[in-house]
């Protein structure tokens, strides 16, 4: 009676975000999950902090990583002028839920109202009632358990999960280098089949929409093309930047998947990957990523992940240099982890052997060809001469072709600020 066009307007707009990104739809769904588990289906989640409170938007559980509060702030302003002041936060939290689930090809179900909104929003207490995404199945129950749930409803809520995508960390950890035995095999298999690299794309488990071609059409069509100028821009002043941000991109998505990590300066406690020996100093481009995005966020602020504009780049430089242009699909968010130790466990050695590069690339989940791919696009640009005559003098090694050897030998070495090239 007060308000009979509420769940329309929110399945409308539902429908309307997801039908440009399907992407919102894990989130709203993940979005409501966090909300109820803190202090049950209050909407407290959308409360702001203050100068004397960090609200539970800041906990790193949440930030940056909850999405689709925009989904459901215009849901509620369409509610209110046609309802002002009657339908809560909390119940279009849970109709937009409902509407995500049944728009990815779920079911649809009756959701029950008249949950009202809470005032109350704190940072602390939502590591406290989250599940950590690393505990086993006994802690998990412990957790759902103190919320008077059942085994049933924890794997049905954990399910929903399964919409979206997850990052390969959440996985990797209990299937490399050493399997973890409590997996069962043939599903431990299953997913190890299920994860993939794709060349210079994001590490993703994917059951539902993910990276798409789109991905920007209607929040940010002129992302591409903004990212293009920028390093056409700046490779007429120096080409040889286009191995650079190639070379950036490579060591991005090595090492935590392409989240745009290495961007991430160092603090007092932690030193980023940008101090890692395999990027400072050799790693280069920076500048040309800053201006992009600061470019790009004059004309859609908050919108386009450096991720994105990591991988828009290292196209643009592939086919600025003589490379074919290739489409890359986007839907990329930026990590908020980066951690100097990670890069040299997961970047390849340069002083590898074949052996040794099979291994890295195939815990990576890359065939041969693709490390052959991968590996390629170093022949952009310069190497240091030191990469290649160790193998060269004072003794050739045996296994370089000795019509390659002496090609190699050959070349010119040059100096390039003042260090042999």
């Amino acid at each position: 009676m007060s308000c009979p066009s509420a769940e329309s307007i929110v399945k409308t707009t539902v429908d309307e975000a997801l039908s440009r990104n399907p992407g919102l739809g894990s989130g709203l769904i993940r979005l409501h999950f966090h909300d109820c588990f803190v202090r049950g289906c209050d909407g407290s989640v959308l409360i702001d902090s203050i100068a004397r409170n960090k609200a539970e938007k800041e906990s790193p559980a949440n930030k940056p990583s909850l999405w689709g509060f925009e989904v459901i702030d215009l849901a509620k302003a369409r509610i209110e002028k046609a309802c002002p002041r009657t339908v809560s936060c909390a119940d279009i939290f849970t109709f937009a839920a409902r509407d995500s689930v049944t728009r990815l090809g779920g079911f649809h179900y009756a959701v029950p109202a008249g949950r009202r909104d809470g005032t109350v929003s704190s940072m602390l207490e939502v590591l406290q009632n989250l599940p950590n995404p690393f505990s086993n199945v006994q802690n998990l129950k412990n957790r759902f358990g103190v919320k008077g749930l059942s085994m049933d409803e924890m794997v049905t809520l954990s399910g929903a999960h399964s919409i979206g995508v997850s990052h390969y960390t959440s996985s990797t950890r209990r299937l490399y280098p050493r399997q973890d035995t409590s997996i069962d095999p043939v599903f431990a298999a299953q997913l190890k089949a299920t994860l993939l690299i794709t060349t210079l794309v994001t590490v993703v488990i994917s059951s539902a929409s993910s990276l798409r071609t789109d991905f920007y059409n209607m929040s940010c069509p002129s992302a591409e093309s903004i990212v293009k100028t920028t390093v056409d821009e700046a490779l007429s002043r120096n080409p040889g930047l286009g191995s650079g941000l190639i070379r950036l991109h490579f060591h991005d998505c090595f090492v935590r998947g392409c989240d745009g990590s290495v961007l991430i300066d160092s603090t007092a406690r932690n030193k980023a990957e940008k101090e890692s020996p395999a990027n400072k100093p050799s790693l280069w481009g920076f500048e040309v990523i800053d201006l992009a995005k600061a470019r790009i966020g004059k004309v859609c602020p908050r919108t386009v992940s450096c991720a994105n504009i990591f991988t828009f780049a290292a196209r643009d430089s592939v086919t600025r240099l003589g490379g074919f242009h290739y489409v890359v699909p986007a839907g990329r968010r930026d990590g908020t982890v980066s951690s100097m130790l990670e890069v040299l466990q997961n970047l390849p050695n340069p002083f590898s052997n074949v052996q040794n590069l099979k291994n890295r690339f195939g815990v990576k989940g890359l065939s041969m060809d693709e490390m052959v791919t991968l590996s390629g696009a170093h022949s952009i640009g310069v190497s240091h001469y030191t990469l290649s005559t160790r193998r060269l003098y004072p003794r050739q090694d045996t296994s370089i072709d000795p019509v390659f050897a002496a090609q190699l030998k050959a070349t010119k070495w040059v100096e390039l600020n003042n260090r042999p090239t």
